[in-house]
């Protein structure tokens, strides 16, 4: 996996998506052809997409009616993201979390982690 796009407000909150290895291109929006639907009414069919480069995953907007925010600022064609970026689809916000180069998703800690260490 080399990136979770969870949605963190709005009608879809809660809902995640893995970007895979062998995800080249993830389409997100409305419509039955993206690989991440949103069921959102203000997103468009094919709000935007997430294309998978050599060392980061690259953000397009694709064209999409009401536009695309990374981090409360218009993009207005491409952005490169970073982990813990966030974007804003209509009334949706996602969150960008990057497992490439050893960058850990956020959240708690697996229960290994948890336990502690153990007595010399």
């Amino acid at each position: 996996m080399i990136g979770l796009l969870t949605v963190v407000s709005g009608p879809d909150a809660g809902r995640e998506f893995r970007i895979a290895e062998d995800h080249k291109t993830v389409w997100i929006g409305r419509g039955s052809k993206c690989q991440f639907v949103l069921t959102d009414p203000t997103a468009s069919r094919r709000h935007g997409r997430f294309l998978k480069t050599k060392s980061k995953v690259l953000f397009t907007d694709g064209e999409s009616k009401n536009g695309t925010k990374l981090n409360e600022a218009r993009v207005e064609k491409s952005a490169y993201l970073n982990d813990g970026d966030r974007l804003t689809f209509g009334k949706t916000i996602v969150e960008f979390r990057s497992t490439e180069e050893g960058a850990a998703p956020a959240g708690p800690p697996d229960s290994a982690e948890q336990q502690p260490p153990a007595s010399l």
